[in-house]
């Protein structure tokens, strides 16, 4: 079985300023448009998925927001998660595919401060969000999603430990440790 792969038939989906200047839009991956549109729906999965997570919980820990509130917080994400599908239909640029994704790890690490578990399952959205992200739109914008995701997860971890009453074990120090210096290095 042949693919016939030539070098020729390969699509350059890089920006076409890629190697022109060096400007804030050099260095990322032109997503298709189907690309973009599976993209978006696998948010609206994740959302519904929220929705159903966190309905069937009789409380939440003590954190920022009541599960109503929650889910209203959810229902605001899905909102902003369909002007930013409308806009990328349109036209897709640097700052949109950045405020997508700015949008996603807010809602994620507000969904990981409410996670009632000790060990919590919503903290593996922070991956979803670095891979489904980062690694579609190239290198420079993995890195920022993956500052990004590193320093929510942060956050969200010492806020859920503060305020919901979860005991503080060696492996978690570790963590919270290894993990904070990362936003602070250019990974870009």
């Amino acid at each position: 079985m042949s693919f016939n792969l030539n070098s020729d038939e390969w699509i350059d989906r890089r920006h076409p300023l890629r190697g022109v200047n060096d400007d804030d839009d050099a260095g990322f991956w032109m997503p298709e448009r189907s690309e973009v549109i599976i993209q978006f729906f696998t948010r609206y999965l994740f959302v519904a998925l929220a929705l159903i997570f966190f309905s069937t919980l009789d409380s939440t820990p003590a954190g920022l927001l009541t599960t109503g509130q929650l889910m209203i917080a959810l229902g605001v994400y899905a909102l902003v998660n369909t002007f930013f599908f409308y806009l990328a239909l349109k036209r897709i640029n640097l700052w949109r595919i950045r405020g997508a994704m700015a949008a996603d790890l807010l809602i994620v690490t507000l969904c990981v401060i409410h996670d009632p578990h000790p060990i919590p399952p919503a903290a593996l959205a922070f991956l979803m969000v670095l891979l489904g992200n980062g690694m579609r739109y190239g290198m420079r914008l993995f890195g920022e999603v993956l500052a990004g995701a590193i320093l929510g997860m942060a956050i969200s971890f010492a806020i859920r430990y503060r305020l919901g009453g979860f005991e503080l074990s060696a492996g978690d120090a570790f963590m919270a440790c290894s993990g904070l210096p990362w936003p602070c290095m250019r990974i870009c």
